[in-house]
């Protein structure tokens, strides 16, 4: 198993498991049939009324059996091993996500891309997978790299400001500025079947634009 018993977060490259699945999702969904789906997608849904609508559900576009590989994957030993050592409880699987992010009109933050951590608990586990490479430009994944600041106890304090459903404990990215440091934060970048343990309820992180 990984072992984040001195961090709540890991990245984790050249791993042969990550790697079989992120080939086996790219096989099934290939670049041709990628585009249809962002074609129809951005049709019905790019507007200012459904500006949260950046991410794309590519779920049921994948076969059942897929989807299958996709549920034993997650419930390997490995993957299943690293969760128990770090919750100290046996986990249960909450999600499973396949989503894409695509480019929008309007370049104004919204909802997952403010900090933010997820839900109110002591403790949680993600595994975020790369199934294609990921840089600056598609919407990589930004959180906080400081072990200090990553403590359920401590908060950044929120604005004096009225939020939208949605952004309620969420913090836009000038205010979040102003209690952490550029260098304690980083960004997953990387190549199809690297991946990046995570503690959501502990560790400030935010969504990509792309």
């Amino acid at each position: 198993y990984y072992d984040l018993s001195k961090s709540s977060f890991l990245l984790v490259r050249n791993d042969e498991d990550y790697k079989k699945i992120a080939e086996q999702i790219n096989f099934e969904l290939t670049s041709s049939k990628i585009e249809k789906i962002k074609k129809d997608f951005i049709i019905k849904f790019n507007s200012e009324k459904n500006i949260k609508d950046y991410s794309i559900d590519l779920t049921n576009h994948i076969s059942e059996k897929l989807k299958k590989k996709l549920i034993d994957f997650s419930l390997n030993s490995k993957n299943l091993n690293t969760a128990t050592n770090y919750l100290k409880v046996l986990p249960y699987l909450s999600k499973v996500k396949l989503y894409m992010n695509i480019p929008l009109n309007n370049k104004t933050p919204k909802f997952a891309m403010l900090w933010h951590r997820d839900d109110f608990g002591y403790k949680s586990l993600d595994l975020f997978l790369a199934i294609r490479t990921i840089d600056n430009s598609n919407g990589p994944l930004h959180y906080v790299n400081n072990n200090s600041f990553n403590n359920v106890f401590l908060q950044v304090p929120d604005e004096n400001k009225e939020k939208i459903k949605g952004e309620r404990n969420k913090h836009s990215l000038e205010h979040f500025d102003k209690f952490v440091n550029e260098e304690n934060i980083s960004s997953f970048l990387g190549d199809a079947g690297d991946g990046l343990w995570i503690d959501s309820f502990r560790v400030y992180h935010r969504g990509g634009q792309c």
